[in-house]
Parts: structure tokens; sequence; C-alpha cells
């Protein structure tokens, strides 16, 4: 049956299920105001309205990289 659905579509279920588990996640232990997700998406939301380059929105990633808490998941940035 995956053969008949395609790579592709096996993919973005991946891609669904990490969103899923980021979407239940906290972003760090004893933070209960957002997940990875919901912080990922403020982030995101910030730079839109504020109109931040890449380049600037790549400094605030690692500024906030090195004041919070270490977690054991990496995330990067792409443009």
């Amino acid at each position: 049956m995956i053969r008949d659905i395609g790579g592709e579509s096996v993919h973005q279920a991946h891609v669904f299920d990490s969103l899923k588990d980021d979407s239940l996640t906290q972003l760090y232990s004893d933070c209960s105001s957002f997940t990875r997700l919901s912080a990922v998406l403020c982030l995101f939301n910030m730079k839109a309205r504020n109109e931040w380059t890449d380049r600037s929105f790549t400094k605030l990633l690692e500024f906030l990289h090195e004041i919070l808490p270490t977690c054991s998941s990496t995330y990067t940035w792409e443009s």
C-alpha cells in the first residue's frame, strides 16, 4: 500500500508526525506557556510582521540559543 502512495506522500506523513509531536512537547521543562511548535510559529510571525531579514532572524535565533536552557533537540534555520 505504501508503494502505491509514493515517496513524497510518505515524506509528508513524517513531516506531519514531527509537527504533531512538536505541538505536544513543551518548549523546555517547566515551560507551560509554549510548545516547540507554538514557539516557532510565534517567532516566524514576529519575523514576518516586522519584516526582519533572514540574517537578523538568524542572529536572534543564535542569541536565543545562547540564553535559553539547553535541550536535546537541535533545530536549524534555512532560508
